[in-house]
């Protein structure tokens, strides 16, 4: 089931940010963080209903490390939607993701140092991670089937890439922790995204911006992004974490490059060409190594 999970949420990742990418070009991408998740955060409260007081409190005997997940969320979200803006989102996907596996096979002998990590899994780690210079060096060079933007551009996008998938790791493990806890999935999603809706207002009101409350297009958008974009898929994630070890959820999510190139290819925004199609297939190739071979009993619980 955990493995089912993570692999639906990588589909709608993989959907959400070929869609993302072409709103961010003409978009602010605060606006629409800001009204997503505050929508999201709003939908968690509701079904909290009249719990939320007493999860209020058993989340604030937690502050450490509810203010812990704060920061990595806000961190995770707000690099990856702005590195839509300077990369495509095949080549973002495959660097945040690709990244994630060794990444946290480094963090779990810290935060879980009784669960081993196989030779497979750190195997499987390092393909993923090798198989990220295919996509990055044939972007930089120019002879991949991704969009060229300058080069200076193409630096900030891959170094927003890069704290995305460190903030995404250290989610993966303190989420993991307060499943342990006991805490339930509504509970941590209604108060994990409380910095990050008061950083993108602070930063909106800073840049001069202001909320287009009446502007029914932009409600839309922020709407269906706070369900499909954020409830939906977050709540999914959440309870494959609570299943699954951090390992094999990372290594699931290094799938999104090769899902995220199929959808751009099958939209017609970028060309099937070689390089980017073996690139982004080694980082699939290298999550069924690392996957598979585990037995049924250390996958779900």
């Amino acid at each position: 089931m955990g493995i089912f999970l993570t692999f639906l949420f990588v589909v709608i990742g993989a959907f959400q940010d070929v869609f993302l990418a072409s709103y961010f070009q003409t978009k602010n991408p605060l606006l629409t963080v800001f009204s997503a998740f505050l929508i999201g955060m709003l939908v968690f409260w509701a079904l909290l209903g009249r719990g939320v007081w007493s999860s209020f409190q058993r989340v604030s005997q937690e502050k450490k490390l509810f203010l812990l997940l704060n920061f990595y969320t806000t961190l995770n979200w707000l690099t990856f939607f702005y590195s839509l803006k300077y990369i495509e989102p095949v080549l973002a996907g495959a660097i945040a993701f690709s990244l994630l596996p060794a990444i946290t096979v480094i963090l779990n002998a810290y935060f879980r140092p009784n669960m081993s990590v196989s030779f497979l899994e750190k195997l499987s780690s390092l393909g993923i991670l090798a198989s990220i210079l295919l996509l990055v060096y044939g972007e930089i060079s120019q002879v991949t089937s991704l969009a060229h933007p300058v080069f200076n551009m193409q630096v900030i996008g891959v170094l927003l890439c890069i704290l995305t998938s460190i903030g995404m790791s250290y989610n993966t493990f303190i989420t993991k922790e307060l499943s342990d806890k006991k805490f339930r999935t509504t509970e941590v999603m209604a108060f994990r995204f409380i910095a990050l809706c008061l950083v993108s207002f602070i930063f909106l009101k800073l840049g001069g911006a202001t909320i287009p409350i009446y502007d029914f297009s932009f409600l839309g958008v922020s709407l269906l992004v706070g369900v499909v974009g954020v409830v939906i898929p977050m709540f999914i994630i959440q309870k494959a974490i609570e299943k699954t070890e951090p390992v094999i959820i990372s290594i699931i999510l290094a799938l999104t490059p090769g899902v995220t190139f199929l959808f751009e290819v099958l939209e017609g925004r970028i060309e099937m060409r070689l390089t980017s199609a073996v690139g982004a297939m080694m980082c699939c190739f290298f999550a069924i190594v690392g996957v598979f071979p585990r037995k049924k009993n250390e996958i779900v619980k």
